[in-house]
């Protein structure tokens, strides 16, 4: 297997790492400097195409009309504090994936796009759900719109440079638009509770492994002001033992101590 190594850490820039975790033979490093976790050394740019090919993470898609609606209604997650945040508008989806979440959004009244890389993610989203979605990586593609919302939803643990991906996306904000971004958060009480299963680790896919405080860093490197942060809940949330805990935290620090593993960012151009 073709292997890179990353001689400076893509947030900072510094070249002082340490052994984070090791898992299934892949080794993950931190940042000494901004402590960003990532994957190093990693499967090189030939390599990647590869183990995509056998990628277990890319949504359903399915034909049948029951199992295609409930599909786009679980979205509301994502379209429900979206659409709670701004009156609906122009919307891009970076790495839309199925599409399911656009279907949702439009039907919510915005105007919405995307863009993916997997071309059987494109030809579904494009037959099955009548969306307009653009092939190719972001900072590749010729671009011209610029739109009220750029949502990113677990994209940037993915790609080889989550800093040019950001600016990207900052690219095709309007000036008052807003940013959306969610990733795995492994600082999460899911982590701590699985360790070395925890599914946000998903090596060699993921690159890169963020905490609420390095991806504010990289929002922030990229010109843009975080607003918002949410957390998801523990998939232990409703259990016994934790509900007898909750009963002394605020609803707050409930989601703080007990998040799941999606960490979502909202932020807006300084």
């Amino acid at each position: 297997m073709e292997l890179e190594r990353l001689h400076a850490c893509p947030l900072c820039g510094r070249n002082r790492f340490r052994p984070y975790k090791r898992i299934a033979g892949w080794q993950i490093v931190q940042c000494v400097s901004c402590k960003l976790a990532f994957l190093n050394p990693r499967p090189g740019a030939a390599e990647q195409a590869r183990i995509y090919s056998v990628y277990e993470g890319y949504p359903p898609m399915p034909t049948d009309p029951a199992e295609k609606r409930r599909l786009i209604d679980l979205e509301e997650y994502r379209v429900g504090p979206l659409t709670q945040s701004r009156a609906p508008g122009t919307l891009l989806d970076v790495g839309s994936g199925s599409g399911m979440f656009l279907a949702l959004a439009r039907e919510y009244g915005w105007t919405v796009c995307g863009t993916e890389i997997a071309p059987h993610c494109v030809a579904y989203s494009r037959d099955e759900l009548g969306l307009d979605i653009f092939q190719g990586d972001l900072t590749r593609l010729n671009l011209t719109q610029r739109f009220d919302v750029v949502t990113l939803n677990h994209i940037l643990e993915h790609v080889a440079d989550p800093v040019a991906q950001v600016l990207a996306a900052k690219a095709r904000l309007k000036d008052d638009g807003l940013f959306c971004v969610s990733v795995p958060n492994h600082r999460c009480f899911d982590a701590w509770r699985q360790g070395l299963k925890w599914e946000g680790w998903a090596l060699p896919w993921h690159f890169y492994h963020f905490t609420p405080a390095t991806l504010r860093r990289l929002i922030e490197r990229c010109g843009l002001r975080v607003i918002r942060v949410d957390f998801g809940l523990s998939e232990e949330f409703n259990k016994p033992w934790v509900i007898r805990l909750r009963r002394h935290l605020s609803k707050d620090w409930q989601t703080r101590i007990f998040s799941g593993t999606n960490l979502t960012a909202y932020a807006c151009i300084r």
